[in-house]
């Protein structure tokens, strides 16, 4: 069961990040909707077990390496090129916004602006270095303390409800709203399990597909819940914002749990794209892709978010089709 755990933690350590665990995802992707964006949070949830548990049997059956594979196995030759280019793209996208993230989450603790993405790029470049078990050992100790800070903040804005006025989405509907939130998570779901199939029986992959999308889906529903249940959900960090509740103690020690889940991401976006960089030697693939990434930063966090984000959701859709039916293909 270790096993099984630890890849199902790292699956909901690389989906969770920065946007997820600060509120800007759940806000524009599921709690605009009101009450049915729960239902679209237990939407989501499913198909993230699905998407787990078909791509790692995918890559252990092609004995894939990196995601390239995988994606010229779904698409063909010609397209999968084109999906491997966009999902290279959007995992270094990815790790941007998460050192972006970085630097804004320690400003807010009283830090200055340049420390976050530097302290995040060695941080990631030294993890990185030690390969597969530096990923799974880092999501096994801080994803179960990003799952209890979720719920932590929904008990408190459940003690102390205030119903904040939430501006209605009138598109997308909600069930299209949450299957751009898992189409645009399924090119990195891809690419991080990929790199980790190695690393589990075949017969016990579903199950870490499964449990990850489980735990995907209670996050999901706690942090829309929060949302619905906070008096201003707007802002760079709504949740961040709700977690000034409890105090100024309560709301750094959330501060730091969504750094930690900027990790967690770029970590994992880091740990897909090492298998790309072959003609660097392993230890100093994850510093270089950093170093590339660190530019990106003066963009601004949820300039980001909301720029690349919804994009990928679109051209996305039609890799989670072929993911799902690729059995009956």
């Amino acid at each position: 069961m270790g096993i099984i755990w630890q890849v199902a933690l790292t699956y909901i350590g690389a989906i969770i990040g920065a946007g997820f665990a600060s509120g800007q995802e759940i806000l524009q992707f599921f709690a605009v909707f009101g009450e049915k964006g729960l239902l679209g949070a237990a939407l989501a949830a499913g198909l993230f077990a699905l998407i787990g548990g078909e791509t790692l049997i995918l890559a252990q059956e092609m004995k894939a390496k990196s995601y390239q594979t995988v994606l010229y196995h779904l698409c063909g030759r010609r397209l999968g090129r084109m999906y491997d280019l966009l999902l290279t793209g959007f995992l270094f996208i990815g790790l941007a916004i998460m050192l972006s993230g970085s630097g804004r989450i320690l400003e807010e603790l009283g830090l200055p602006p340049p420390f976050g993405p530097w302290v995040m790029v060695l941080l990631v470049g030294g993890i990185t270095a030690s390969g597969n078990q530096g990923l799974l050992g880092a999501s096994l100790l801080l994803v179960p303390a990003l799952l209890a800070g979720c719920l932590a903040v929904l008990g408190l804005c459940a003690a102390n409800p205030a119903g904040g006025a939430i501006r209605a989405a009138t598109f997308p509907p909600w069930w299209l709203a949450a299957l751009l939130y898992v189409s645009y998570n399924t090119g990195p779901a891809i690419g991080v399990l990929t790199s980790l199939a190695d690393e589990i029986p075949r017969r016990q992959a579903p199950w870490a597909g499964l449990w990850g999308g489980l735990g995907l889906g209670a996050a999901l529903e706690s942090c829309t819940l929060t949302l619905l249940l906070t008096a201003n959900p707007y802002g760079e960090f709504p949740l961040l914002n709700a977690a000034a509740l409890g105090g100024p103690l309560f709301q750094g020690g959330y501060a730091l749990i969504l750094w930690a889940a900027m990790l967690t991401t770029a970590l994992a976006n880091a740990n897909a794209l090492a298998g790309r960089l072959t003609f660097l030697k392993a230890p100093w693939r994850g510093l270089a892709l950093c170093l590339a990434a660190h530019p990106w930063t003066t963009v601004g966090f949820s300039r980001l978010i909301a720029l690349f984000y919804p994009l990928y959701g679109y051209l996305g859709l039609f890799l989670l089709l072929l993911l799902l039916t690729r059995r009956w293909r």
